[in-house]
C-alpha cells in the first residue's frame, strides 16, 4: 500500500506544534516562576498560551487542522468530521510532540513531563495519568455532540440563509478557502 504523502506531513505537523504548545505554554509558566521568584501574573501566562496557539494556527492549520491535543481531535471524529483512520497518528503524533516538549521543559503535569521525569530518574504518579486521557476527550466528544444538536446549521437553514449573516453561513470545513472558491470561480487569476 503507497504512503499517503499528506498523511505523512499532517502527524508531523501536530508533533511540532504540540510540542511549541508544551514549550511555551509550559516554558511560560516555569519563567513565571523560576525569574518571578514565584509570583504568577495569570494574564501574562494566558496571553503566552493564546499567543503560541494562534502561531501554531498559523504555521500549522492548513496542514494538519492544527489539533495539537487528543480530545481536538476525537472531538470532530465522533460527530464524522475528521476521519477515524487517522485519530491514530494524530494521537501518537501529538504524544510524541507532548514527550518532547515536556523533556525540553519537564515542568507540566501530563504525558509528556511523565515520560521525562522516568528518563530522568523520578517517579511520576503513573496511575493518575488515565484522569488526563479521559477527561479531555470525553468532554471534547461531549462539546462536539452538544454543538451537533444545538449550534449547528440544519440543511433546511442552509438553503435560507445569505453568505453575510454572520454564523450562519454554513458548515465549518475545518480548511482553508481559496480566492477562487470564495468568488464562485475555479479558474486561476489572469
Amino acid at each position: 500500500m503507497p504512503v499517503n504523502a499528506e498523511l505523512s506531513r499532517r502527524p508531523l505537523a501536530e508533533m511540532v506544534g504540540t510540542a511549541l504548545h508544551v514549550v511555551f505554554g509550559a516554558g511560560a509558566l516555569v519563567a513565571a516562576l523560576e525569574v518571578g521568584g514565584g509570583k504568577l501574573d495569570h494574564a501574562g501566562l494566558g496571553i503566552v498560551a493564546l499567543f503560541v496557539i494562534a502561531v501554531v494556527v498559523y504555521m500549522f492549520g492548513t496542514t494538519s487542522g492544527a489539533h495539537i491535543n487528543p480530545a481536538v481531535t476525537v472531538a470532530p471524529a465522533v460527530v464524522r468530521r475528521f476521519p477515524w483512520p487517522e485519530v491514530g497518528p494524530y494521537i501518537l503524533a501529538q504524544l510524541a510532540g507532548a514527550v518532547i516538549g515536556g523533556i525540553l521543559v519537564n515542568a507540566i503535569r501530563t504525558f509528556g513531563p511523565y515520560v521525562a521525569t522516568s528518563v530522568f530518574g523520578g517517579s511520576p504518579p503513573w496511575g493518575q495519568i488515565w484522569i488526563y486521557v479521559v477527561g479531555p476527550v470525553v468532554g471534547g466528544a461531549i462539546a462536539a455532540l452538544v454543538y451537533d444538536a444545538i449550534a449547528r446549521p440544519r440543511r433546511a437553514e442552509l438553503a435560507t440563509v445569505t453568505a453575510d449573516r454572520q454564523g450562519r453561513a454554513g458548515e465549518v470545513e475545518g480548511r482553508r478557502v481559496l480566492p477562487a472558491e470564495e468568488r464562485g470561480t475555479t479558474g486561476r487569476e489572469p
